[in-house]
């Protein structure tokens, strides 16, 4: 039995309405279904439910969403662009899964849109509030514009449809009121966590919004983290704000201290992403979870860059963890053939990470491998610096200056902006020919 479907595509771009609190525009009434997008006039990071999609099922049987695609985005300026350009920054986006979460499924996973009237906001309004996050002192205007793909098992609807306007949002600055609304829906967030990643999203806008999270206590934090055993309920968010602001309270630290010494896996990844927080009761519970789990290694040896790297001043310690990753990961020869030479070069920058002096003949095999892990075209326009290995003698390189510096990073020196402007070719050439002179530099230093 073939079934129809029907393909809507809008593409909305929305003028204020002042003189009504809310703006409504309709984009389908059909007998069948109606679909509205609502837009608060005036908003803030205090308020939800100030973006909306209304969709009304009028007839008397469940309708199967086929398939759902939706992007709000904010309309700006971009002076560096000819003629003052517009652009547009998105503030929200996803699918029949994010947009219908709250819905069941058939047996074929698709939502099932009981009769009556539907309002979805709760993943709108969490990803555009934290996109936007606080408004500057006098507030600012949003000039939003806002598409929609539907599909829907059994129904016509038109195939495209353009509307040209535009939804105006007054976005008002934090005053006392609204700053007092906003720490109520922080809290009401901590206490019930929800597995959203865009409600995990705004808890971040909202704890690094100072006004709304000063008045958090260390208990409360630490409350709302026991709560949380999934990811994406916002564990991040949380353990990044106690790492910023909290790191060294004792209290903080107690808590680490007894989670690291049940042997949790999960502590040591939470430490690992909690920059300020270290103390020196960590080090023998992390060095005791780095030597049991594979997958803890990376989490440890963050959390170790975040206390200063002790092991690179305590021999023994280093040795510990350089036998705990060859345990896991034996390193091969140079002249063997790696059937994945990105995960050698990974490896030989762990090895680097444990600061184990006596693993640099074994390192030192490997500076005259010209195999390529990474080509310089698939990293971000934003080139980090330095970058990443691009052949396994770049990770050889990097791994000895560690073990002999402390970090490899103050031998690049200031190369950076001379390569910025050059096109990925000559950008990648240029930083090959850094890395082979600084490998040639080493080599008479190992002598």
């Amino acid at each position: 039995m073939s079934l129809a479907a029907a393909c809507l595509v809008l593409s909305l771009v929305a003028p204020s309405l002042a003189a009504q609190e809310k703006s409504r525009l309709v984009v389908v009434d059909s007998p069948e279904l109606l679909v509205v997008w609502e837009v608060a006039s005036i908003a803030s990071l205090a308020d939800d439910d100030w973006l909306a999609i209304i969709i009304e099922n009028r007839t008397k049987r469940d309708l199967r969403i086929v398939r759902t695609e939706y992007d709000v985005s904010r309309s700006e300026v971009d002076p560096e662009l000819p003629f003052d350009s517009l652009v547009f920054a998105r503030l929200s986006a996803g699918n029949s899964k994010r947009l219908f979460h709250a819905f069941e499924t058939d047996g074929d996973g698709r939502h099932l849109l009981p009769p009556g009237s539907h309002r979805l906001s709760d993943s709108l309004t969490d990803d555009a509030t934290a996109a936007v996050g606080e408004a500057p002192l006098g507030g600012s205007t949003l000039e939003l514009r806002c598409d929609l793909h539907l599909e829907v098992e059994g129904l016509v609807l038109p195939k495209r449809k353009w509307v040209v306007e535009m939804l105006r949002v007054e976005w008002l600055e934090l005053n006392r009121e609204r700053a007092l609304r906003a720490r109520a829906r922080l809290q009401h967030i901590l206490e019930h966590p929800e597995r959203r990643t865009s409600q995990s999203r705004l808890l971040d806008t909202l704890l690094r919004t100072e006004l709304v999270s000063r008045a958090l206590t260390v208990e409360q934090l630490l409350a709302a983290l026991d709560l949380r055993t999934h990811a994406t309920e916002g564990r991040a968010p949380l353990l990044g704000h106690l790492g910023r602001e909290l790191g060294r309270d004792p209290k903080v630290t107690r808590y680490l201290t007894d989670w690291l010494n049940r042997g949790d896996t999960a502590a040591a990844m939470a430490l690992g992403g909690m920059p300020g927080a270290w103390d020196p009761s960590f080090i023998e519970p992390l060095t005791k979870i780095f030597e049991a789990d594979l997958y803890a290694q990376p989490h440890v040896l963050r959390a170790f860059e975040h206390g200063g790297n002790p092991q690179a001043k305590d021999p023994e310690l280093a040795q510990r963890l350089s036998r705990a990753v060859l345990a896991f990961r034996p390193l091969p020869a140079a002249d063997d053939d790696p059937s994945d030479p990105q995960a050698l070069a990974q490896l030989i920058l762990a090895l680097g990470q444990t600061h184990d002096v006596h693993l640099i003949p074994m390192l030192k095999e490997h500076l005259g491998d010209e195999r390529r892990v990474l080509e310089l075209r698939l990293l971000s326009a934003k080139m980090p610096w330095p970058p990443p290995p691009l052949r396994i003698r770049d990770a050889a390189l990097d791994a000895i200056l560690m073990i002999l510096d402390g970090d490899h990073l103050a031998a690049y020196g200031e190369e950076r902006d001379a390569m910025l402007p050059l096109d990925n070719v000559d950008k990648e050439r240029a930083l090959c020919d850094l890395r082979d002179t600084m490998i040639e530099k080493l080599e008479k230093r190992l002598e």
